[in-house]
């Protein structure tokens, strides 16, 4: 693969947006309301190859992170006490303030000579993994 220009990481950075999903209310499915998040913000991703070179540069940094599960804990770790009002709209905004809080601890990660919060890169993994499950799966084929 090619190296990422400056136009496509600023536009994949700039992509981030979300889609509208249904979320549910039962406190008990945090997991679920979680993965529906994610799959909202993932619904506005406008350069998913960019995202997904992303990911697979921030992998062969971490392989330990490679899976899907601890990667949602991670990208969205604290949905807090009022998990069960997390919506497509909300997504977002919960997403923004995990990567403003890796700025401002100084948790960034260098993917071809750029910085990332830890967090915008762990969503690019998790898009990524997302993806290959999506077309490895049987019902995908």
């Amino acid at each position: 693969m090619k190296p990422l220009t400056r136009r496509q990481v600023l536009l994949g950075a700039a992509s981030l947006g979300v889609g509208a999903a249904g979320l549910g209310l039962h406190q008990g499915l945090v997991s679920v309301r979680r993965r529906d998040a994610i799959e909202a913000l993932f619904q506005g991703v406008s350069w998913p190859g960019e995202m997904r070179e992303l990911g697979r540069l921030y992998l062969e940094l971490q392989p330990d992170e490679a899976n899907a599960t601890r990667l949602r804990s991670l990208v969205l770790p604290d949905l807090g006490p009022l998990a069960w009002k997390i919506n497509a709209s909300n997504a977002r905004e919960v997403f923004s303030n995990q990567v403003q809080q890796d700025f401002d601890r100084g948790e960034l990660v260098e993917l071809e000579g750029w910085y990332f919060a830890r967090s915008e890169a762990r969503f690019a993994a998790l898009f990524l993994l997302t993806e290959v499950a999506s077309l490895a799966s049987p019902t995908a084929r």
